[in-house]
């Protein structure tokens, strides 16, 4: 009896255990090397748990924490750090005790309950406040208080999808018109037959989202509206077709480049770098994503030369953000001196981080263009570090 006991706890253990590694595939595993990239870059709300894997009331967290994360359909972000693993996130973040829950983004302490629909309904509530209700069309502000986007729905709830979309952009004002029956009522002319139904105000009057209700469509109706482009074209299926150009491009090769001035002629003003150091692998891999992308038009372009980890770090000024057992990459505005980096693991978490850095998820970092185009090669740079 005692060793049958003594098994069955074994296994339980087992099971908490590997529960904490792996996880739900709705939780992202954080660390040091992607954490400010994927959190305090991004313009979304993230929840993270810190945790520590030997951790009783950790290992109670978990599976509710899980939950939550698959409940909110990637409307928030979910996040979870190893203590254990990364322990100057936890001294960074302040954290004391295991396990402790932070937001960020808008940046708070979690102090509410431990159970998926506790955590969800605190989350719902962050997201009521940046959303007002409105009983009537006559209720919007007048265009001089800067751009509105309406939802108008029969529902007198409203949708999570179109809270997470007021965490996105906090320069706009959102507001949702509920228990909208007859959508004759709004004056939308005939470009809205029903409700549910987006539309932005506008200083040459209301213009009315055409696609998918979608994270994806909508985000790009509202950045087409922030930038004045009223007559924003209707999102295709495609989802190639939602970044930046909607427009078909000619297709473009990758190229190999090997010094500063050769990466600045070949981005011209907007380009995909990926620095392959030489390993197969990871040349393969960004291949696979310059084919996947050829549609768009536009660069992709590669440093394939071993041991230049050192001179983009220099060009770029970055600290601890290249692995070189990963493919590194940046997308890069050259013409604005921007770009954003991540390393990679595999061509699919690269289609992840483009189409995420396309819709608008990630903040670019400023670099020198001065200083990228000193008059140095990446492969001497390269034969000066051996």
């Amino acid at each position: 009896m005692n060793l049958k006991f003594t098994t069955i706890v074994i296994l339980c253990t087992i099971l908490l255990i590997s529960h904490s590694v792996l996880g739900s595939a709705a939780v992202h595993e954080l660390s040091s090397s992607n954490f400010d990239e994927k959190v305090l870059q991004s313009k979304g709300m993230w929840v993270v748990a810190f945790v520590a894997p030997w951790c009783g009331h950790c290992q109670r967290l978990h599976p509710e924490y899980d939950l939550a994360a698959e409940k909110m359909g990637g409307v928030v972000n979910f996040g979870r750090v190893n203590c254990d693993d990364n322990p100057e996130l936890a001294q960074r973040f302040g954290v004391r005790g295991f396990p402790t829950i932070k937001l960020f983004n808008p940046n708070q302490d979690y102090q509410g309950s431990r159970q998926a629909a506790g955590i969800n309904q605190y989350l719902l509530n962050i997201f009521d406040n940046q959303i007002d209700r409105v009983e009537t069309i006559r209720s919007l502000p007048s265009t001089s208080d800067g751009l509105s986007i309406v939802l108008a729905s029969a529902k007198s709830k409203n949708p999570r999808l179109f809270k997470s979309l007021a965490m996105e952009f906090p320069e706009v004002s959102f507001k949702f018109m509920p228990n909208v029956n007859d959508i004759s009522t709004l004056d939308l002319g005939d470009t809205a037959s029903k409700v549910p139904v987006v539309f932005a105000v506008t200083s040459d009057g209301p213009v009315v989202f055409q696609g998918a209700l979608k994270k994806n469509d909508l985000m790009y109706f509202i950045k087409a509206q922030i930038e004045g482009k009223p007559s924003a074209p209707k999102p295709s299926n495609d989802p190639e077709k939602r970044y930046e150009d909607l427009e078909q491009h000619d297709e473009i090769e990758p190229v190999a480049v090997s010094s500063n001035q050769e990466l600045v002629d070949a981005c011209k003003s907007f380009c995909v770098l990926g620095v392959t150091g030489g390993d197969a692998a990871a040349k393969t891999s960004f291949l696979a994503l310059a084919d996947h992308y050829r549609k768009l038009g536009k660069p992709f372009v590669y440093i394939d030369t071993p041991q230049t980890m050192s001179a983009i770090q220099e060009a770029f000024n970055l600290k601890n953000e290249i692995d070189s057992n990963k493919l590194f990459i940046q997308i890069l505005r050259i013409k604005r001196s921007k770009f954003v980096s991540t390393s990679i693991e595999s061509t699919e978490e690269g289609m992840h981080f483009i189409d995420r850095v396309f819709d608008g998820s990630f903040r670019y970092q400023k670099f020198s263009l001065d200083k990228l185009t000193s008059a140095y090669s990446f492969t001497q740079r390269a034969s000066d570090d051996l």
